[in-house]
């Protein structure tokens, strides 16, 4: 059951790790500015958004790691993208005005369905 619980908080870090990203980035036009690589990288590292990112990122690292000690790769790699994918698609929606339509939807729909088969 533990185990379960550090996956669920795992996927939430992965989560809000890119949320933040996505934020994060907002206003950044790295290709089309006068800047240096090099000033662009640096922007980019000392954002705090970009490093609570990639904080994020490695908690829910360390946590999908106690996980696979325990779990089936096979079962914990497809849960936790689909549950990430899923928690994104609706905050997208809900929080950063972004669209969505029957094919994206289906999608969705498709990749639970596919769960559940790996879970039967």
């Amino acid at each position: 059951m533990i185990y379960k619980v550090l996956l669920f908080f795992g996927i939430i870090f992965n989560v809000i790790a890119q949320i933040l990203l996505k934020i994060g980035m907002k206003g950044f036009d790295l290709v089309k500015s006068d800047l240096t690589v090099l000033d662009k990288i640096k922007r980019m590292v000392l954002d705090p958004l970009i490093i609570s990112a990639v904080l994020c990122y490695g908690t829910g690292f360390i946590l999908y790691a106690f996980v696979l000690s325990k779990m089936e790769l096979s079962k914990a790699y497809p849960v936790a993208s689909v549950a990430a994918i899923s928690m994104i698609f609706i905050f997208s929606i809900l929080f950063m005005n972004e669209t969505f339509n029957i094919p994206k939807i289906i999608g969705l729909f498709l990749c639970c369905v596919g769960i559940f088969f790996i879970f039967r």
